[in-house]
């Protein structure tokens, strides 16, 4: 009894999300669709692939990894672990689960480790805002667009990230400072005459120093732990980059105030920060400078990005605006997908679900709770017995601002430093053209945060000014609170977290077809038909089902070792499209004789 009082709000979470799995599973089907990695198809390839993945020969003719293809390897494997007793079907699906699980229990554990260092008040008082905080990352419109066609690099930000800055925190600013971060300088002796003689009571005062070193060690040892497992997120490097740089500017600015006073302590505990992250990642990080140093260009001129850049542009520029931002709305809204006779809104339901005024009018409370939290964390609330405004008001202020610029993008009012940003770096022109899917989670970590400070005065507030039934006023309003919020969240239990048709029935004959090709000489290229659109995205029927069978950019190469002439890897290297528009004339031109020419140029073996 005692453990369910004191970890209500942990077991509520895992409940919770517990519960958005099971309702977001179909048995019997793989979570595949839209980008999609599928490695469990065959383990011993893509090990072998992502520990010499600086080149990858199965790219159609072969490219330099344009993708951080290495950062696969944590959850690689986890899932060959899991693999002889989980379905092949549910590995995929067991990952992006553990992600929805784990995200809002750090967040949890985040927000009650900044309100602690906020507030000297009644735990209650922290408890429940880290609650509401962390359901509020578990429930709110960012979420499921992380969720709905999941790609890996985003969910394993969307679960690491609060861990990462939890350890980073805790790290950096113990909550105990009564010595354990100071590192013992010497063993005390004592002195008898000409004798040395060695001082037991120091030597244990020794002992005792250096446990309690190892102790205020543990959340570096964790944070460099958590950065290796979530390197996952860096298989478009940009997203890492953005984390990375929303790191430093968090940690050098809280290291600031300390600077300034010539006290160099926080700052050299942000340096080690950083240089744990770089050191841990640098196995990918290296090949992938490599690549932006000498292939960049190849992924600007390609056709594909050349056509389709500018409107990704203009999606996130419609989308950056106040209202869209308070709520976590953003181009995936005015996204389609295929439902096997037309296309409709990928977010059908969910753009028909806030159009109550209710539940819109909720998503819109959450967003004043936390300018609420913003503006009162440099508030000095000595009504409150709280002397200091919040210990976090300028790292996180920074932070906001940060993500506000890419959120806005080509909108008023900080449009001119987005553009700034694109001409110093050109490079990031490209890699953002879709700033919204970059930060939205390191905004949601933001908003969680100032979620939880608002709630946290709110209830400070009730709390000296209520006095009577002040506990049950208090427990009724985090009720309240958490009930709008699961309104706010209903299509979810729905089953529409996950998107249905990203769950699908995977015919047998593609097992075979990896078997048949993994027999057949490893140079053997094979060609993809048909070839009838540059655009490397593709769309099944199989069976009799209304519903589309399969979408997305496909998954054959994960199952078999031959390289592969598909127009996904285009855009990743020239000799690629130049191939393409040679046997895509071929086949059209009706023109055998030209087409067996082509295979033979390309050392082409099979088509598919």
């Amino acid at each position: 009894m005692l453990f369910l009082k004191t970890h209500w709000p942990q077991l509520t979470l895992l409940l919770l999300s517990l519960t958005l799995c099971i309702l977001n599973y179909t048995p019997g089907t793989y979570l595949s669709g839209w980008d999609t990695l599928h490695p469990e198809f065959n383990f011993s390839l893509n090990f072998q692939r992502i520990l010499f993945g600086v080149f990858r020969p199965e790219q159609g003719l072969g490219a330099v990894a344009a993708h951080a293809h290495m950062v696969e390897l944590p959850r690689m494997l986890l899932l060959w672990i899991l693999s002889p007793v989980i379905p092949l079907s549910f590995l995929r699906y067991s990952y992006i689960f553990l992600m929805l699980i784990i995200g809002p229990l750090g967040m949890y554990y985040l927000v009650r480790r900044v309100l602690s260092k906020h507030t000297t008040h009644h735990s209650q008082l922290i408890v429940q805002p880290s609650f509401l905080a962390a359901l509020w990352y578990l429930t709110n419109l960012g979420t499921v667009q992380q969720f709905v066609v999941p790609f890996e690099m985003f969910v394993t930000e969307y679960g690491f990230l609060p861990w990462l800055f939890y350890f980073a925190i805790s790290f950096l600013l113990p909550l105990s400072p009564s010595g354990r971060g100071s590192v013992p300088t010497h063993v005390g002796t004592g002195v008898r005459g000409n004798n040395a003689g060695i001082n037991l009571l120091s030597i244990a005062k020794w002992l005792y120093s250096y446990i309690a070193i190892k102790r205020s060690n543990r959340p570096l040892l964790l944070f460099a732990l958590l950065s290796f497992l979530a390197s996952g997120m860096a298989y478009a490097a940009t997203l890492w980059y953005m984390y990375f740089g929303f790191l430093a500017l968090f940690l050098f600015l809280q290291s600031l105030p300390t600077l300034i006073k010539k006290d160099f302590s926080l700052g050299k505990r942000s340096l080690i920060l950083l240089a744990i992250t770089i050191l841990v990642n640098a196995y990918w990080l290296l090949p992938n400078l490599y690549f932006a140093i000498t292939q960049s260009a190849t992924i600007q001129n390609a056709n594909i990005n050349k056509l389709f850049s500018e409107q990704a542009f203009l999606y996130n520029k419609e989308f950056g605006t106040p209202d869209n931002i308070l709520l976590l709305k953003s181009f995936f809204f005015d996204w389609s997908i295929y439902n096997g006779r037309s296309f409709e809104p990928l977010l059908k339901v969910w753009a028909q679900h806030i159009k109550n005024p209710f539940i819109l009018s909720i998503g819109f409370l959450t967003g004043v709770i936390a300018i609420f939290g913003v503006i009162s964390s440099f508030i000095k609330k000595s009504f409150l017995n709280q002397v200091q405004p919040c210990t976090w008001r300028y790292s996180l202020l920074g932070l906001l601002v940060f993500v506000l610029i890419f959120l806005f993008n080509d909108n008023p009012p900080t449009n001119f430093l987005f553009h700034l940003i694109g001409k110093v770096f050109p490079i990031l022109e490209e890699a953002l053209r879709f700033p919204h899917n970059k930060v939205q989670i390191l905004y949601m970590l933001v908003f969680a945060i100032y979620f939880g400070i608002g709630n946290n005065l709110l209830l400070s507030m009730l709390s000296k000014y209520v006095h009577s039934f002040q506990k049950t006023i208090i427990t009724g309003y985090c009720v309240l609170l958490a009930i709008l919020s699961l309104m706010f969240f209903v299509p979810a239990f729905q089953g529409k977290l996950l998107s249905p048709y990203m769950r699908i029935q995977l015919p047998n004959e593609y097992f075979q077809l990896f078997d048949f090709m993994n027999k057949q000489p490893d140079e053997a290229r094979a060609a993809y038909l048909p070839v009838h659109s540059f655009w490397g995205w593709e769309y099944h029927q199989w069976g009799d089902s209304p519903s589309p069978s399969f979408q997305g950019a496909g998954f054959l190469w994960f199952g078999m070792k031959q390289p592969l002439l598909h127009r996904d890897f285009d855009r990743w290297s020239s000799y690629n499209e130049q191939a393409y528009k040679e046997f895509s004339f071929a086949v059209y031109s009706k023109n055998p004789t030209l087409l067996a020419e082509v295979a033979r140029k390309y050392n082409t073996k099979y088509f598919i």
